[in-house]
Protein backbone atom coordinates (compact mmCIF):
# COMPACT_ATOMS: atom_id res chain seq x y z
CA UNK A 1 0.00 0.00 0.00
CA UNK A 2 1.38 3.38 -0.95
CA UNK A 3 1.08 6.36 1.45
CA UNK A 4 1.15 9.93 0.27
CA UNK A 5 2.98 12.71 2.06
CA UNK A 6 0.04 15.01 1.36
CA UNK A 7 -2.44 12.97 3.34
CA UNK A 8 -1.72 14.55 6.78
CA UNK A 9 -1.70 18.04 5.24
CA UNK A 10 -4.97 17.42 3.42
CA UNK A 11 -6.57 16.08 6.61
CA UNK A 12 -5.37 19.12 8.59
CA UNK A 13 -6.87 21.49 6.03
CA UNK A 14 -10.21 19.69 6.13
CA UNK A 15 -10.30 19.83 9.93
CA UNK A 16 -9.41 23.55 9.93
CA UNK A 17 -12.13 24.32 7.38
CA UNK A 18 -14.78 22.37 9.25
CA UNK A 19 -13.91 24.21 12.49
CA UNK A 20 -14.08 27.59 10.73
CA UNK A 21 -17.50 26.80 9.27
CA UNK A 22 -18.88 25.52 12.58
CA UNK A 23 -17.75 28.70 14.39
CA UNK A 24 -19.26 31.10 11.84
CA UNK A 25 -21.79 33.54 13.33
CA UNK A 26 -25.46 32.71 12.71
CA UNK A 27 -27.13 34.35 9.74
CA UNK A 28 -28.82 37.66 10.57
CA UNK A 29 -32.55 37.90 10.02
CA UNK A 30 -33.57 40.25 7.25
CA UNK A 31 -35.04 43.49 8.55
CA UNK A 32 -38.00 44.65 6.50
CA UNK A 33 -39.34 48.19 6.41
CA UNK A 34 -42.16 49.72 4.36
CA UNK A 35 -42.24 53.31 3.10
CA UNK A 36 -45.41 55.11 2.02
CA UNK A 37 -44.91 57.65 -0.75
CA UNK A 38 -47.69 60.13 -1.44
CA UNK A 39 -47.99 62.42 -4.46
CA UNK A 40 -47.95 65.42 -2.08
CA UNK A 41 -44.36 64.61 -1.09
CA UNK A 42 -43.27 65.57 -4.60
CA UNK A 43 -40.97 62.64 -5.35
CA UNK A 44 -42.82 61.88 -8.59
CA UNK A 45 -42.19 58.15 -8.39
CA UNK A 46 -45.82 57.03 -8.68
CA UNK A 47 -45.81 57.04 -12.48
CA UNK A 48 -42.77 54.78 -12.53
CA UNK A 49 -44.04 52.46 -9.80
CA UNK A 50 -47.32 52.06 -11.65
CA UNK A 51 -45.68 50.74 -14.84
CA UNK A 52 -45.09 47.10 -15.63
CA UNK A 53 -41.73 47.74 -17.33
CA UNK A 54 -38.20 48.02 -15.96
CA UNK A 55 -38.81 51.44 -14.44
CA UNK A 56 -40.81 50.21 -11.41
CA UNK A 57 -38.33 47.67 -10.01
CA UNK A 58 -35.38 49.99 -10.68
CA UNK A 59 -37.11 52.91 -8.93
CA UNK A 60 -38.13 50.76 -5.96
CA UNK A 61 -34.58 49.41 -5.56
CA UNK A 62 -33.13 52.93 -5.86
CA UNK A 63 -35.55 54.21 -3.20
CA UNK A 64 -34.57 51.40 -0.82
CA UNK A 65 -30.87 52.06 -1.37
CA UNK A 66 -31.40 55.78 -0.68
CA UNK A 67 -32.96 54.76 2.65
CA UNK A 68 -29.98 52.60 3.62
CA UNK A 69 -31.59 49.30 2.63
CA UNK A 70 -30.33 46.76 0.13
CA UNK A 71 -33.24 46.16 -2.22
CA UNK A 72 -36.98 46.35 -2.71
CA UNK A 73 -38.92 43.26 -1.70
CA UNK A 74 -42.21 44.57 -3.07
CA UNK A 75 -43.92 47.75 -4.18
CA UNK A 76 -47.37 48.82 -5.31
CA UNK A 77 -50.42 50.96 -4.62
CA UNK A 78 -51.21 51.53 -0.95
CA UNK A 79 -54.56 49.75 -1.24
CA UNK A 80 -52.58 46.55 -1.99
CA UNK A 81 -50.44 46.86 1.16
CA UNK A 82 -52.11 45.51 4.28
CA UNK A 83 -51.14 47.28 7.47
CA UNK A 84 -48.89 49.89 5.83
CA UNK A 85 -48.67 53.21 7.62
CA UNK A 86 -47.00 56.44 6.53
CA UNK A 87 -43.53 57.14 7.91
CA UNK A 88 -44.78 60.37 9.51
CA UNK A 89 -46.85 58.30 11.99
CA UNK A 90 -50.27 59.37 10.72
CA UNK A 91 -52.98 56.74 10.40
CA UNK A 92 -54.45 57.81 7.07
CA UNK A 93 -52.93 56.52 3.84
CA UNK A 94 -53.96 58.36 0.69
CA UNK A 95 -55.54 56.12 -1.95
CA UNK A 96 -53.05 57.46 -4.52
CA UNK A 97 -50.03 56.59 -2.35
CA UNK A 98 -47.55 53.82 -3.12
CA UNK A 99 -45.81 51.52 -0.66
CA UNK A 100 -42.27 50.25 -1.14
CA UNK A 101 -41.14 47.44 1.17
CA UNK A 102 -37.37 47.16 1.52
CA UNK A 103 -35.09 44.53 2.98
CA UNK A 104 -31.49 44.48 4.09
Amino acid sequence: MRHSAFSPVFTSVLVALSLAVSQAPPARATEVRSFVLTPAEGYGVQECLATEGECGPAMADAWCQSQGRTRAISYGPSHDADGAAPADGSREVEPSAYVITCGD
